[in-house]
This record gives C-alpha cells, structure tokens and sequence, in this order.
C-alpha cells in the first residue's frame, strides 16, 4: 500500500470512528487501579468490574507501563476514601490522616493525562479492527506522519472535511481523533495534552491554527462557531490549569488559552508552507479573534464536556466502592500472641539454666486497621502531599503473667476430631479409636492409652476467621507451606525437634471438605485472641498411624512425643531400676520425657508402670531443650549467586535470584515447587526448567545464620540426572551466595561492598524462566508526572505472568520524611526491622515488655561484612539506616575526607539460638556536636535544620542499642541507653526497644502467592523435589578460599567436640607412655594400639619422658586421693591430698597450668583432634604449595571488621577465637598466627579505648605534675623531631614543614634564637610557653565539665582542641601568638598521652626500665602522630585556634567533621602499631614467649583492676590563667631518657586512670589455649566483660570457666535478681582427666598377716607418689573461714548453713567461692533430693524444699551450674560472688570487710546413713586457687 493510500485509508476510518466508549474505559481504568500494589490492603474489598480490553488488569495503558499514574490515582482515590470514614468506627483516628484537597487535585490532574492514554487505545484498536496499523507503527513509516499532517492543513480538507464534521455537532469524534493522531505520530506512544502555553509547540496546534484560519475565511460559519468548535476538538490535545492544578476545563477556558493573548496562529503564520489564504492578514485575524472570544458564551459552550471531563465525572461514582473498601479495612482486625518469658528486657540467659522458678508472660498484640496503618505509612514516603499526619499506633497489648508451668498446643472441650466413621468431641477420645490422619492418602491412626489434659495456665484461645475460638496458641497446623503455629515458641518447647513456623494471616491451613475425602484451602484473613475461663484443654497422642489428625476439619499435628512412658515401661521391664535410667538417658529421643518430668519422676512411673497401673493423664509443663541454629525456613530473604573461580564464562546474571520466604524457596520471583529448605544442615536445593528447553539444579549451602554460603548450579538436558556429569565444563558454576544489598565492587564479580544497597536482578536480567512475560508489554521507562508536588513511587510496578502489578513497598528510613531523591538504591524489607522506641526511661530493677511512651525508631537492617570479598571472611553486622542518611548528610554538607561511619557493631547467637545485635553508636558526641540542641542536654528528638540543613530527626541519642531476634528471625526486642559521659561507659538512661509487631501486606501478599503456586502444582504430575543430583553438587567444586575453608569447618565444627576429643587422645597418650605397670595396676586396661603416630611412637622423647614419670603418676596419686583406702598400710596423707588437688588445679609456678610439657602435649593432642575430626576439610589447602592459607587466614582475621566481630562477647555461641587458631596451627604450626592475632586484638582494643579520653576530678588532682612533665618531654621530643628531621618520630613532610614554620614563626615572636642546635631551640620554646602549658596540663582532664554529658564523650583530638582553644581563648594580646603558633604541636603531645595512658592501661609499666618507658613515650607520639600522614588539609585545618565552643558559639560542622575524622584516622594509626607493640613487649620481657601476653597478664592481675566511682566535675573555666611562670622543669633537653625518668613516679597517677578508662575489649581465654596458658591465667580478666569462675566436685580439676555477666552489669536484669548460667570454658588446658576411674579394690590384697608383701597402692605411694608430691607447692591458704556442720540427722528435712567469715583485719577480695553440694540417692549425697532450685535471698520460696541461696543479698549473689555425675546422683557448683555495680565493683568481686560473712544455705532432706563431702573453692584476683574440704557424716 503506497503511502498516500495509506493516509487516504487512516483518515477514511476515522471518518467513522464511533464517540469515545468513557464507561467501559473508565471501568478499564478502575481494574487496573485496583489492582496497583500500593492499595493492596484494599483489593480484597474492591470488586473488579467485567474486563474490558486487552490486559484489563495490568499495569500496561497503549503498551506504555503508566504503573505510577495508576499508583498514583488509586492512591488519591483511597486518601478520598480515607477522609469520609465515619468517625464512630475510627478508633484509632485514621482519618485525621488525609489530605482529601490534595488528593482531589492530584485525581484531576492524573486523569487528564490518563484519558489521552486510554484515547490512545481506543483509536489504535480501532484501526487494528480494520485491519490497520496502529498509530506507532504508522508513526516509524517512513513519511506517513508528514503526509498526514499535510493532509490536515490542506485548505481544501479542512473546508471539506472539517468543516462537515463542524456542521454535524455533537461529539466531534472524527476531529478529536485526526487531532490526536497527529499529536501522536509525532511524539510516539504515551502522549499527553500539552499544558497551557506549550500547547504552542506541539504539532496539534499547528493544525487547529489552520483549522481557525480556513474556516473563518469567509462569512459562514462565524468566527465565534469556529472558535468554539477547535476549541472543542482540541480539548484531548490541550490542558489547562487552574491555580497551577492540572484538571479538566471548561471549553471556554481553553478557547482562551489556544486564541488568547498568546496567540497559536503567529507561528502557524510565520510558517512558508503554511498554506495562508492570500488576503489573510495576522492582525486583522487576530483583533477579530479577541473580539470573538468576548462574545462567546460560557453557558453555550460549558454544556459540552470534554473526554477527561466526563471520564473525571464517571470516576466519581466509584467514590462508594472505595469508601466502603476503605472502611472495611479500616476495621479489619487481627490479633496474635507471644510468649515473651525470655525476652531480651528480662536479659540474656547464657549457659545452662537449672533450676529455675517458672514464670510466663505472655503479649498478645491486637491490631485493628492494620493494613490501613501500613498504607499510611508507606503513602507517606512515596506521596507525602497526599497525607496530612502520620499513620497512628493501631495495636493494643495485654499481657498475661504467671508463675505456673507452661504447656503446649491444645483444643478446648467441645472440639471435633474426626475418627474412621464420624467425629467426636476431643475429650471423649477412648484408645484404641481409629483417627483420620490424611484424607489425600486416606491414613488412619489409633489412639494410645494416655490421655492428653492440661491445666489452662494461660487463658488464651485463637480464633481462625470468623470462627469461634478453640485451640491455644501453641497448637501446630498444616498449611500449604509447612507446619505452623501462633506461637512457635510453645510448639518448639513441646517438641524440640519439629520445624515449626509463625502461623499469620494469609497463610492457607487445609480443611476437610464436607465429604470428608478431600480438602479445601483457608486463606487466614485474621487471627483473634480470646481470653477463656476453660480449666483443661486437650489433645490427642497416636499410638500408631501419622503424627497428625483433624481438629474441626482442620489437619493439625501431634506434637506430643511419639514413644510413651507405657511404651518403654515395656521395653525395659527385664532391666534392673538403674540400668532403665541409664538405658533411656542415651536415646535422644526421649530427652523431652526426661526435660519435662525429670529423672526421679520418670523413674518413678516406670515402676508404676511394670506394676500394671495405668497412668490417664498426662500434665506438660515445658522446659526449652534444644537450640536451634537454623532459621531459614521462617526467614525472608533475596540472595544473589555470585560465580566463584576465573574460569567461569558466564556472567553472573545468569544464576537466578533465590529468595526464601517462610519455607518457601522463590527463583526469579516466582515460588518453585521443585525446592526444599533442609535446616538440618543448611542448604537450598532445587530444580527447574528453563526456557531454551533445559534444566537447572542448584544446591546452596549457608552458613549457620543463612546470611552468606556457597554452591553449585549444574546446567543439565536431563530434568531427573542422578549423577554428577564428569570433566569440566561450563555446566557446572560454582557460586558465593550473598544478600541481594551487596554490590558488586568495582566491576569484579569477587569483590562486594555494603556502601549501599542494590535492587536485585529482575526477572527479565537473567536466563529466561518458565514464567514468560506478559505480551504485548513494552518495557519503557514509567511516565513522569506533571502534577505538581508529586512523585511516583521509586519501585515501578513488576508485570507477572498474568498481568497483575505487583509492587514491593520501599520501607521508610525513619519515621522522618528524608529526602526521597537519594536514588543510590532502594532498600529492600528483608532483614530490615521496624522498631518502636520508648522514650520512658525504664528504671533499674523493673521489667517492662510494652513501651509507656512509644514512638518509631525506625528500622535496623542485618546484613554482611565481607573481609576480602566473596573469597573471604562474612560476618552478620547491623546496620541503622537512619544513622547511614546522617552519615552521608554530614559528609554532604563539608568538605575533605569523609567520615565512614557513624557506628560499629556485633553480632552474636545466645544460648537458645537467637540472633543477638549490638550497635555502639561511637560518634554520638559527633552527632551531638552538630545537632541543633548542640551543647545542651537534649538527647530526645535531635534536629540538625540549622548545621546540616537536613530534615532529619534522631529519635534518641544513644550510646548501645542491644537486642534480640527470636529463632524465627523476627520480633527484634531490645534496649537502648542514651548518651552520657558521667556514666560508666557512658550509657545513661535505659529505654525499652521492641519491634512494630505487625504483618505487612507484602509478606501476605507473598504468603498467599507462594501457596496457590504449591497448590496448582500439587494439581499437575511434575515432580515436587529437587533432582537427585543437588545433594552432590556440595562435592562439585574445586574453588579454595579462606571463606570457602571456614564454611566448611563451620559444617560440623564444635568447641566442645575438638576439646573432648583432644583431652581423649592426651589420656589415651598417657596410656600409651605410662609405665606398664602402673596401667596394669590402677587402669586394668591395654595400651592403646590404634593411637595417632605423632602421639605414639613418634612422640618427642622428652614428652614421653615426662608422661611416664610426672604426668601418668600425678595421674594416678589423683585418683588414690579421691579413693577411700581401706586397709591400706601406707595412705596419703590430708596434706599431700591438698597438694595434689592444687598441682592439679591451682596457678602456681609448679602447677600443671604452667608446665611447658603439658602445654606441648596439648598443641599435638589439639592437632591429632583436628586432623581426625575435620582434617577432610582441609584436603587441597593443608601443605598447598602455591598459598599459605594460615597467612591468608590470618590477614583476614586482622581485618578492622574482623577484630570488631573476634574482641566482642561470644554470649551463647561458641568464641570463633579458638577455632580459628586451631585451624591456623593445623595448616602451618611453624607460625606465630596466635600471638600476632593477639597483638591485632590488644591493639584494636587501644583504638577503642583512646577514644574515649580520661577526666580526672579537677584542678586539685595530684596528677597534674605528672601531666605538666608529660607535656614538657613530649612537646621537646616532638620538636627536636620536627626541626631536626633526622626519623626519630616519622611524619609527612608537609605536616613537617607546617609545624616548624610554626615554631619557626614562635621564635619570632618571642625574640628567641633559631639558629641554635634544636634541643635549645626546644628548651627556649618550651620556657617561654610555660605559661600555657602548665594551664592546660591543669585542665586536661576537666575539660569536660564545660560541656554537658553529651559532649564529654568527644574522642582526643576533639578533647585536645577543646583544652587548648579554651586556654588560647585567654591569652592576651602580646602572647596570642602562643596558641597559633603551638597548637599544632601542643596537640599532638597531649593526644600522644592519651594514647600513652591507654597503652600503660595494658602494658605492665610498673615493669619498665627507662629505655623501656621513654620507647614507650616515643613510640605512643608516633601513633599521634601517623594519624594525619594522609590528611594534611584536614590536620591543617584542625590546627588553627578557634574561639571556645560553648552555649553561644557552637561549633561549625567542618571542625566538627575533621576532628572526627582525625579520631577515626587515630584509630586506624594504632591498629597499625602491634609491631611496635610487640617490640616494646619484648624490651620489658627480654627472651620471653608471648612477651605481651605476659605484659597485659602481669598488668590485669598485678594487684586485681583498682576502681573508682566517676565524681561530679567541677567548672575551672572562671578561674585566671596562670601570671607566673614556673621553674623550668630539669634536664628537658635529653628527650628520650629523661621522658623515661620524668616517668618513674607515675604509678599512683597511671593505675587510677586505668580504672576510669576501662579495657574495652574481651580477650577471650580461648585465643592462647594451645599456646601459654600459663602465661595467660589472667587475661580473662579483662576489665567489666568476664569474671572467671570455677566448676567443683563434678570434675576432678578446676575447670576455668567465664560466666558472662553482661545483662546485669547493663542493668537488662535487676541488680537483685539471679542468674542461674555458667557457660564451659571450652578447650581450657587445665588437665580434664574425666570421671573418676575406679579402681579395683578386689585386686589390691587387703588380708592382714605379719609380714605381707607391699600391696600396688603401697608401693607406688611409697616409690613414686610421696616422692614426686613432695617437689610440689603447698596450696595457698584460704582467704576466708569456712565452717559448716559435721553430722547430720538422716532422712530429717534440714536448711543446712555453711559459712564464711573473714578473720583477718583487712578487707578481703576475691574473685568468687564456690560451694559444691550432691543430691541424690547415691551413698555420697549429702540430700536425698533429686535436684536443687537456686533462689534469692529476697524470696518467698527461699526456705522450701530442695531450694538452696546465698545471704545477705546486699552482699552476694550467686549462678549455679549442675553436674550429673550418674542416674543418682548430681552435683551442683554454686559460685558466690559479690554484687556487681558498674562504678565500684564491675566484676561483681566478692569483697568482705573484716569479721563480715556470708552464708550459703540449702534446704533438703538428708539422705541415708554414710558420710558426703562438702568442698569450696576460692578464685583468687590472681587466678589462683585455694579449697577447703569439709566431712560431713550422716547418722
């Protein structure tokens, strides 16, 4: 068709286009609104209309993705809607919320740009039905659009054509349609009316301009028709605005706006080609237009409605149907309940609890109009003008508490279980009844003998729906995407080994269907929490069948566990009593039994049941069992899989996206039936097929908190390969899998970053998926919007396989509006979680679980910190986005090197496998500093309008934010101190932190996508698992990392399995190298044959020397010690026993502890452990001749983040420490990786501690003389430095010459000499400044108290500046030149002390000769000094004298930003220095191993940490400065040795400071294990974070324990209350022999004659024992006095006291006592009990049966840690220590002063007739130990 025919054919069929259908597009528009994710909440309540068209629900208008048009009308329509609700039914004020004038202007202006859209469709599918090209395709021919266009201004055209249109009136469809075709072929698809005067440009007005002319020519029709009628026809080209709103107008406002003052024809006009009539004249035309629009008739021509007029009118009628939806949601209401017992605001449990009173409190969290909240809160980021007030708080909280037992899931009386034939109500249940378990496979079970009732302890029931409530919070479903429960936390007490998830709304549940044979899906639109007066509530147990039945037609599960009492009754009814106990107590299955109802308990029916008594019902009180590491199956997470390895060809996109969602595995967005989640061990594994006809397989192994792992995808043709293909090949990619918020670095497919956040790939980026396209959707970029004060949404709409937008809300940053234009990536909310902060303080000693005054803190976000990309080292971090938004605001509004960042933190896992998160907000000062409250007090509600000119508001000040995640990855619950530098560690107030509590729609939304998926699939006979193949593709590839190496140790790796494994083999080489007499004598067993060669035959003669004649003998003088020799001739005496107890378990210079042999044979004996429990593992790397892997370990242990994550408290996980140098040594035990690893950790620790400055207790404090010399000796030794440049103190030459032309200009000044040698330039310099500088040494440490107690927290160089502007500030003017020309210097000298003073806080100065010290001096200067190597603007700028900070003068945000960039540099700068360190170590311990390790042991241990409570600072800043100068202190000149005797008498001045500056750092024990833990015995006692305790009786030597006592020294637990925790010092090198080996008494000959021969036991007492005992310590003497009863009345019930009083004259300290007490029925147990609760001395219940507790209270507190030493008998290790309180005693010290005791009373019955020993034993400051040993017989 030729292009005139063409044209001819268009114009021919638009001849005869009917008038625009507006109703059925209207309702077009209203699906595909209702359908935009951003009102999701309303969906359900808004009815689609029928569809009308092509992709009726989609996003798509005229093949153009409009999402954020249609986001933004529905959006308006619902703030409409929002603001009609009745107020009666709002209770939670949501409609003060809308802004209805706003979001009617944004309507308006949406659709009249939306109606051109839709007139767009209209016309193209038009000309398609007649067999047509659309307008796009005709608008790319080549031509057509310039031929159509002249078509349209041929004179001869318009007074044919148009002018016939003209004639006909009405609706003017053929003008409107030839007018908005030209438009669009010449703009393309997506045209919009032009606005007001731009109408001018566009190509319509060129042609209405023609249009006017042609048909005014002449007398008929009037120019007043003519105008009236272009005016018309151009209404769905031309807009107008009223106000500056765009709407729909009047015809005759825009007859004005296109004839009006600016006319359209000029141009048109001044066109050659414009085909003018020969006698036109413009100003004729145009006076006679003027006059025309005068006449016209707004009566006349506003009866006539434009297309977007009347589409705007029909919109209208749908305000009903959104009202209504609206409304609905808005009374939408959802509850759900939380055993919230062991929160975090109750503190971390940590270790093993025992004995513990029972005590639930249960939150129940009802939540009415929640969707709307949601809606509300999103709307408010993504269109702000739109609301008029944030979304309100619509939860209510109750709580219910009480000190009953806890029970699991369970139905109330009344609830039908369907049997074989009917149902029955549950109570009614008989055994043997036949249960349906499964109608799909039409299973059957048999009810058992035991009958479940409970007592209803808490009295809450759930509701499903609309249905009546009948089942407790605790009961598991089946749903669609596994088992679930309200509360899984109950479910999980009940059965520790069931993968239980959060049961909420929009997961699906399966019901019976009437028939009874199938089952039909429930969709949970809302869960509701009744409260119920029901006593008993009931269960079901299952002899036999499926662990699951039907509870009103729902499929719940058996929780119970499956093997009965009866059931094993009969299995062990031929044992003995004890031989059951012992037989059941190894099968793990029955730990639950054994957790529930203890030892005696179970013992005790097992003998009722043999007897044939039948036990009915069963009462559950729960005990948590086991931890549970994984999370995976309830996280919601998007991975990307990043390829590993350069011979990788493909690019990383190809790998899908892998998101995990509540058990649900989704590739590419889509649920995939084909994939499973195995928690066991950790992996993805899955299955599916691609579009180019093949299959993907994919296995992803995570580490244990599922945030990083590693994998294989293989590529295949096979949909089921049961084998590995061999060769290599591209088929096979191995992969780092990583969160989808880590970028990519610098291009390189190996290196990730966390700068910011990066969407993941979208579906359309990666290989093409089963799931296509929607067709007929052009991917173009969204359409802007042209209302103004509006944005679209930063997450265009994702068009799904069947056209439906799903969108993915963006969380809001914070509760603040930030700026929206940040585009550098949108924030996913996966592992982001919303906190409600409140800003109550929350006093000491209480408990509070739901906030008094809550307010939104925003979200915190868990993500990865990746130490050398994806080859090395991840660890989880936390991250504040709100604190990352101040960050770049402070960097955005200075200049110079930007800060990195505001905050560190660390990550850990307790006890019961919650993600613990800690974040230290380190430059709080900083932030402070620069917010508008400034210098005052102000710590709530921070804004930084006037410095930063940032909307932001920080919602607190804090200096730690800490909490916890539950085991389902979710509901962070925490607390958070504000800053205060008066308060140790500066943390203040304590508030309660807790999470938003809510569900989103996202996460529904998704729950219920992932479940029609897994329904429909379930429908078809595709294969519901992965391939076979996916569980070797963990074996597929070769690729070698440290990250890989780790993850694999990680696998299987356990502290305790390594530490018992390797004491095994030290014992078995015992065995080995012992003579065989005494083996065959005391051991009666064979040497080991099958040991490790190394330890066998190849062991170093000299250890094989020692193992026979020291170790092996004191082994078995050990074991004769703790046996009663009864007829024995010769016997060990009480003191010889002692000294064998201490050689064993003291600290003594002859101790095991410190025998170099022993801690050789442990190096080897920890090797042989590794090498046979993980040496697979380290197949290719161990010996690898191409890399070192110990030293590639290492450099990425040394990372910054590394140390951060290595120096933090482990809590309830095992230290990575001791691993990691037990992996070190394994691959290179020639290294030194320990020790170097521990110099990176000291150091690290000075970092931290530098930052925070000493303050001293003002002008009076004796150390100021001290601070004066310190002054003096550094300035001269940094000045001699400075003018010399000979290297004594290295530094940049621009710093250099900066600093001398200073003192240069100084001379000047002054009138001094500088051509002098430069000690006299020094000497003078430093005598004519005196004057300021003895001024500031009396400040330095009182500077603070010009500031609030928020500013006191500054770093150094913040301090130095500080001091030195406020002393320069009151210079005169003749010696001004002082503070400008010495700051520079003067600074560095004093942050140089500073950093001495953190360095003396670790290093033994005490120890130091004067060349040690004055290295120290000049080595710590360095350190200052390498701060600004790299930052000579910013140090420059820094340097210069500023005028006084204070109320008036506040401080300007680039002095404020350099200073903290100059402390984080300092940091840096000693991190840097562990070779310096280790080099001044070995100057004060000269041929010593590990010579800092001695240092900081000899420092900690010295004379135990000194403490001091922080006074009040008194201001000095009114008084004078100094008017005299002092006598110049002596010999200044000799910098290097008189700086080291300037220091001499520092002592007194050094350990206070200590005191007050704290270590912050925990040097975990672990670290040098294998190495010398003789010379680290004290390390452990690193100040304020562990306490060392000690195990008793149960072992056979004094196991070193750490008993974190973190929640009470932060005050998360009161002061008061009891911990029952003792965490095992895993892998201590103290000798862990085992359970006593018996000997055999039979076989030492006992029968009396004159002469008998020397029995075994004679002999080697004789021979060898008396001997080697004799060259050993005597124990130390007891620091207290014990006394306690020795004879005891049996079976009497008794509160037996044992006391301890100190006698001497002087205050006695000591690390803690601990008592040991056994229980049983064992002949050794002193109380028959079968088990001890520890108490408070405060108690009500303290003098009850079997409870036992330290007094008095205000003196002591005590943790107990049970041993079970066999089926009778346990023993319990009560530790007695003093109170803790952070300013006085933060080790929690036991301090008695003379004549004052304390006493441990124990309440029981005593057991039978025999005799029991009591021991306690006391840890000394020092580590050492003493023991008191005490008889107690029974009569």
């Amino acid at each position: 068709m030729s292009q005139s025919t063409t044209v001819a054919a268009v114009i021919g069929a638009l001849r005869g286009i009917p008038q625009f259908p507006a109703v059925d597009f209207v309702n077009r528009l209203y699906n595909k609104a209702r359908s935009c994710g951003n009102v999701a909440p309303f969906q359900a309540h808004l009815q689609p209309l029928a569809p009308y068209g092509e992709d009726p629900n989609g996003p798509a208008l005229d093949q153009v993705n409009a999402s954020s048009y249609l986001e933004l009308l529905a959006e308006s329509s619902a703030v409409q809607a929002l603001g009609n609700l009745d107020p009666a039914n709002d209770k939670h004020k949501l409609k003060a919320c809308a802004n209805q004038a706003s979001s009617q202007v944004a309507i308006d202006g949406v659709m009249t740009d939306v109606t051109s859209l839709l007139y767009a469709e209209y016309i193209n599918w038009f000309l398609k039905s007649k067999g047509l090209p659309d307008l796009a395709a005709l608008s790319v021919q080549p031509g057509f659009r310039d031929a159509f266009t002249k078509q349209l201004h041929d004179p001869h055209f318009i007074s044919g054509e148009v002018y016939e249109d003209m004639a006909k009136g009405a609706g003017y469809s053929y003008s409107l349609a030839l007018l908005f075709t030209d438009d669009y072929l010449h703009h393309g698809r997506g045209v919009v009316p032009s606005i007001d005067e731009d109408f001018s440009n566009s190509a319509s007005s060129q042609t209405v301009s023609a249009w006017a002319i042609t048909l005014s020519h002449g007398t008929s029709p009037s120019l007043h028709d003519v105008l009236a009628f272009c005016a018309k026809a151009a209404s769905i080209v031309c807009a107008t605005t009223d106000g500056g709103h765009l709407k729909p107008q009047p015809i005759s406002k825009i007859a004005r706006n296109i004839f009006g003052s600016k006319l359209v024809v000029s141009s048109f006009a001044a066109n050659p080609g414009s085909n003018l009539p020969a006698e036109f004249n413009l100003a004729s035309f145009s006076k006679s237009v003027n006059g025309a629009l005068q006449t016209l008739s707004e009566n006349d021509l506003d009866q006539w409605k434009s297309i977007s007029a009347i589409n705007l009118s029909l919109w209208g009628n749908f305000a009903n149907k959104w009202n209504s939806a609206v409304s609905a949601a808005s009374l939408e209401s959802s509850s759900t309940t939380r055993d919230t017992s062991d929160q975090f605001g109750r503190g971390f449990v940590i270790g093993l609890t025992a004995g513990l009173e029972d005590h639930q409190s249960w939150k129940t969290t009802t939540i009415t109009g929640s969707g709307v909240a949601d809606w509300i809160k999103q709307g408010s980021t993504t269109f702000k003008s739109l609301f008029a007030a944030p979304a309100p708080n619509v939860t209510d909280v109750t709580t219910h508490n009480t000190d009953k037992p806890a029970y699991g899931g369970c139905f109330v009386a009344g609830t039908k279980v369907t049997l074989e034939n009917g149902s029955i109500a549950i109570e009614k249940l008989e055994e043997d009844m036949r249960v349906l378990t499964n109608a799909d496979s039409k299973s059957y079970g048999v009810v058992s003998d035991e009958d479940v009732v409970a007592p209803m302890t808490v009295p809450l029931l759930v509701a499903i729906n609309d249905e009546p409530a009948f089942f407790t919070p605790g009961h598991v479903f089946h749903t669609t995407t596994g088992l679930r429960a309200v509360e899984p936390k109950s479910a999980r007490n009940e059965n520790p080994w069931l993968n239980v998830g959060k049961l909420g709304k929009g997961h699906v549940l399966k019901r019976l269907q009437q028939d009874g044979k199938s089952y039909e899906h429930v969709e949970i639109k809302s869960l509701r929490i009744e409260t119920t007066k029901a006593a008993e509530v009931y269960g079901v147990h299952l002899r036999e069948g499926q662990r699951s039945y039907h509870a009103n037609g729902y499929l719940v599960a058996v929780n119970y566990p499956e093997i009965t009492i009866k059931s094993i009754a009969n299995l062990l009814s031929q044992c003995t009593r004890a031989q059951r106990v012992e037989m059941m107590k190894q099968i793990k299955e029955l730990d639950p039994l054994f957790k529930k109802f203890g030892v005696a308990t179970i013992s005790a029916v097992l003998a009722t049941e043999l007897k044939g008594e039948k036990r009915r019902k069963v009462s559950r009180p729960l005990r948590p069992r086991k931890k549970h590491a994984s999370h995976l199956r309830q996280a919601k997470r998007t991975y990307r899989l990043v390829p590993m390895g350069e011979d990788t060809a493909q690019p990383y996109r190809i790998l899908p996206t892998v998101q995990i969602h509540e058990g649900v595995v989704r590739l590419d967005g889509a649920a995939e039936p084909r994939a499973v989640i195995d928690p066991d061990d950790l992996t993805i594994r899955w299955s599916r097929s691609l579009s180019d006809g093949k299959y993907e397989h994919g296995q992803a192994v995570m580490d244990n908190l599922g945030l990083t792992g590693s994998g294989v995808v293989l590529i295949s043709s096979e949909a089921e390969p049961a084998e590995l293909p061999s060769g290599k090949g591209a088929n096979l990619i191995p992969f780092k899998v990583v969160k989808a918020n880590v970028l990519l670095k610098g291009g390189s497919r190996n290196q990730l970053q966390h700068g910011q956040v990066a969407n993941p790939p979208k579906a359309n980026d990666v290989r093409p998926s089963s799931a296509p396209q929607a067709n007929g959707i052009t991917n173009f970029s969204p359409l802007k919007h042209r209302v103004p004060g509006f944005h679209p949404p930063s997450i265009p709409a994702t068009v799904t396989s069947k056209g439906v937008p799903v969108t993915s809300p963006t969380p809001p940053v914070s509760v603040n509006e930030l700026d929206s234009s940040d585009d550098s990536g949108t924030i996913d909310d996966e592992d982001y979680f919303s906190l409600t902060l409140d800003q109550s303080p929350w006093p000491a000693g209480t408990d509070r679980t739901t906030p008094v005054q809550p307010v939104s803190f925003g979200q915190i976000a868990i993500a990865t910190y990746h130490t050398d990309g994806a080859d090395g080292f991840s660890y989880p971090i936390v991250t504040v986005p709100l604190l990352d938004q101040l960050c770049a605001a402070i960097n955005a509004a200075t200049t110079g090197p930007a800060i990195e960042t505001l905050y560190s933190s660390y990550t850990s896992v307790d006890n019961d496998g919650n993600f613990m998160g800690i974040v230290d907000f380190d430059s709080a000062s900083v932030v402070a500093a620069l917010s508008d409250a400034n210098q005052t007090h102000q710590t709530l509600n921070l804004t930084f309008k006037k410095s930063l000119s940032s909307s932001i508001v920080l919602p607190i000040l804090f200096r730690r934010l800490q909490f916890s995640l539950d085991w389902s990855w979710s509901n962070p619950t925490g607390t958070i101190y504000e800053l205060d530098s008066t308060m140790q560690y500066q943390m203040g107030t304590r508030h309660l932190i807790v999470s938003n509590d809510d569900t989103s729609f996202a996460t529904v939304h998704t729950r219920v996508a992932n479940s029609a998926a897994l329904v429909a699939n379930a429908k078809t006979a595709v294969a519901a698992t992965p391939a076979v193949v996916t569980k070797a593709l963990a074996a597929a590839t070769t690729q070698k990392s440290v990250g890989q190496l780790v993850a694999d140790v990680n696998k299987t790796y356990n502290d305790l399995a390594l530490h018992t494994t390797s004491q095994a083999l030290l014992q078995q080489t015992m065995t080995y190298h012992m003579s065989d007499n005494d083996r065959t004598n005391f051991l009666q067993i064979d040497k080991p044959q099958n040991l490790d060669i190394n330890l066998a035959q190849d062991l170093p003669s000299d250890l094989a020397t020692w193992i026979q004649q020291t170790y092996a003998p004191a082994y078995v003088s050990f074991m004769l010690a703790q046996t009663p020799l009864k007829g024995e001739r010769v016997n060990l005496t009480d003191d010889e026993k002692n000294k064998i107890w201490y050689w064993w378990s003291g600290s003594g210079s002859k101790c095991l502890s410190k025998t170099k042999e022993y801690n050789d044979l442990n190096n080897l004996t920890a090797t042989a452990a590794m090498r046979q429990l993980y040496g697979s593992c380290f197949t290719g790397y161990l010996g690898d001749p191409n890399k070192n892997w110990a030293a590639e370990m290492y450099n990425g242990l040394i990372n910054a983040g590394s140390l951060k994550n290595l120096c933090s408290p482990a809590f309830g996980q095992q230290s990575k420490i001791y691993q990691y140098c037990n992996m070190m040594y394994y691959l290179d035990s020639t290294g030194t990786y320990a020790d170097s690893l521990f110099n990176a950790m000291l150091t690290y620790a000075m970092s931290k501690t530098v930052v925070a400055p000493y303050s001293g207790t003002g002008t009076d404090d004796p150390d100021k003389d001290q601070r004066q010399k310190w002054l003096y000796n550094a300035m001269d030794s940094l000045g001699q430095a400075i003018i010399n440049n000979n290297g004594s103190i290295k530094m940049n030459e621009e710093i250099r010459q900066a600093l001398l032309a200073d003192l240069t200009e100084f001379e000047q000044q002054a009138g001094l000499d500088s051509k002098e040698s430069a000690d006299k330039r020094m000497e003078a310099i430093l005598k004519e400044s005196m004057i300021l500088t003895e001024s500031i040494a009396d400040i330095m440490d009182t500077v603070s108290s010009g500031f609030g107690p928020v500013i006191r927290a500054f770093g150094s160089f913040k301090w130095a500046t500080n001091v030195f502007d406020k002393m320069a500030a009151k210079l005169s003017t003749e010696t001004s030149y002082m503070g400008t020309c010495l700051k520079g210097v003067m600074t560095f000298a004093m942050v140089g002390m500073y950093v001495f003073v953190c360095v003396s806080s670790f290093m033994a100065w005490d120890t130091m000769d004067a060349p040690a010290k004055a290295t120290c001096v000049i080595t710590t200067l360095q350190m200052a000094v390498n701060t600004v190597k790299d930052i000579a603007d910013t140090y420059k700028r820094y340097k210069k004298v500023k005028k006084p900070v204070d109320d008036k003068n506040p401080p300007a945000p680039q002095d404020v930003k350099d200073e903290a960039v100059m402390d984080e540099k300092l940091e840096e700068s000693i991190q840097e220095s562990a070779p310096e360190l280790q080099a001044g170590a070995e100057t004060i311990y000269p041929n010593t191993p590990n010579p800092t390790q001695v240092c900081v042991a000899d420092k900690i241990s010295a004379n135990g940490p000194e403490t001091r409570e922080v006074g009040a600072l008194e201001p000095v800043f009114d008084e004078p400065i100094l008017t005299e100068k002092s006598a110049l202190l002596p010999s200044v000149s000799n910098a290097m040795q008189d700086a080291a005797k300037s220091f001499n008498t520092l002592d007194t001045w050094l350990n206070g400071i200590n005191a007050v500056l704290g270590i912050a750092l925990t040097v975990s024990l672990s670290l040098d294990l294998k190495e010398h833990w003789g010379d680290m015995n004290t390390v452990g006692k690193v100040l304020n974070i562990v306490q060392i305790v000690t195990t008793g009786l149960g072992a056979l030597v004094g196991i070193a324990q750490i008993c974190v006592d973190y929640a009470v020294f932060t005050g998360a637990i009161a002061e008061g209350s009891m911990m029952c925790m003792a965490v095992p010092f895993v892998g201590a090198v103290l000798a862990i022999i085992g359970v006593a080996v018996m000997i055999t008494l039979s076989l030492i000959s006992t029968q009396k004659t004159k002469e008998p021969p020397p029995t075994p036991v004679e002999t080697f007492i004789t021979k060898t024992g008396r001997p080697l005992i004799a060259g050993w310590d005597e124990a130390p003497s007891l620091a207290l006095a014990y006394a306690a009863s020795a004879s005891e009345r049996a079976h009497v019930a008794e509160t037996y006291q044992i006391t301890a009083t100190n006698a001497s004259p002087k205050a006695v300290t000591i690390t803690s006592t601990t008592i040991t007490v056994e229980v049983g029925t064992d002949a050794a147990a002193l109380f028959s009990d079968s088990a001890l609760t520890l108490t408070t001395d405060a108690s009500a219940t303290k003098t009850s049966a079997h409870y036992t507790y330290p007094a008095p209270g205000t003196l002591c507190t005590a943790t107990m840690a049970p041993n079970i030493l066999s089926s009778a008998a346990t023993s319990y290790d009560i530790t007695i220590g003093g109170v803790v309180d952070p300013k006085v005693n933060p080790l929690g010290q036991l301090v008695l002063q003379p004549q004052q005791s304390i006493h441990l009373y124990v309440n029981g019955t005593v057991n039978a007739a025999g005799t029991s020993t009591l021991q306690a034993v006391e840890t000394f400051v020092d580590g050492d130990k003493a023991r008191w040993v005490q008889t107690v017989t029974r009569t």
